[in-house]
C-alpha cells in the first residue's frame, strides 16, 4: 500500500509539473502574439490616388500599373524602437499586375525599381512593405502576379504631381536581357 501511495504521489507531481509547463508555454505564446500585434509598423493615410490602368511591355512581360497612391505614413511608436528612420514618411505605392506571357521562366523585379518625383526626390523600392510576391522577381511561364510596390522616404511637404518609374527590363534565368528597361513618366 505504501508503494502505491508513493507512486500516486509521484504521478501527481509529474502531472502537475507537465500541466504547469504547458501553461507557461501558452503564456509565452500569448505574450509573443501581443508583441507581434503591438509591432504593427504604422498607419497609411491616402493623400492622392490615381487610377492609371496603363500597360507597358518588356520582352514577354506585360506590366500593368493599376493605380498609384501617394500616402502619408506615421510609424507606430512601439515599432519605432525597432526602426531608426523618421517617425513620419511619404509613401508612393504602385498597385501592379505583371504577366509572363511566354512558356519560359522569366525575371523582372519591381521590388528593385526606382522612382523620381517632381519634388526632386529619388526613391528606391522599400522592402519593408512591398508584397513578397514581387521580392525575388521570378515569374514562371504563363503566370500573373498582382501586388503593391512601396517607395517610402522622409516626409515630402510639397505636392507630388508626377513620378518617373525606372526598372530593369526582363531577363531569363541566366540574366540575359530579353526586354527593354521600363522608364515611364506618369502625371498624377
Amino acid at each position: 500500500m505504501e508503494k502505491f501511495l508513493i507512486a500516486l504521489t509521484l504521478s501527481s507531481i509529474f502531472i502537475i509539473t507537465a500541466c504547469s509547463d504547458q501553461n507557461n508555454n501558452g503564456a509565452e505564446a500569448l505574450n509573443n502574439d501581443e508583441l507581434a500585434e503591438s509591432l504593427e509598423p504604422g498607419t497609411f493615410t491616402t493623400i492622392k490616388k490615381e487610377d492609371i490602368d496603363f500597360t507597358e511591355t518588356s520582352g514577354d512581360m506585360d506590366i500593368t500599373i493599376n493605380s498609384i497612391e501617394v500616402a502619408e505614413f506615421i510609424y507606430n511608436e512601439e515599432f519605432y524602437g525597432y526602426y531608426d528612420g523618421p517617425t513620419e514618411a511619404t509613401a508612393i505605392i504602385f498597385d501592379l499586375s505583371i504577366e509572363n506571357t511566354s512558356d519560359d521562366d522569366l525575371i523582372i523585379n519591381p521590388a528593385q525599381s526606382t522612382i523620381t518625383t517632381n519634388t526632386g526626390n529619388q526613391i528606391d523600392a522599400s522592402f519593408d512593405f512591398t508584397d513578397t510576391s514581387f521580392m525575388n522577381g521570378e515569374f514562371f511561364g504563363n503566370v500573373t502576379k498582382n501586388g503593391k510596390v512601396y517607395f517610402s522616404t522622409d516626409k515630402i511637404e510639397d505636392d507630388i504631381n508626377s513620378v518617373r518609374w525606372i526598372m530593369n527590363g526582363v531577363t531569363n534565368e541566366d540574366y540575359r536581357e530579353l526586354g527593354e528597361k521600363i522608364d515611364l513618366d506618369i502625371d498624377l
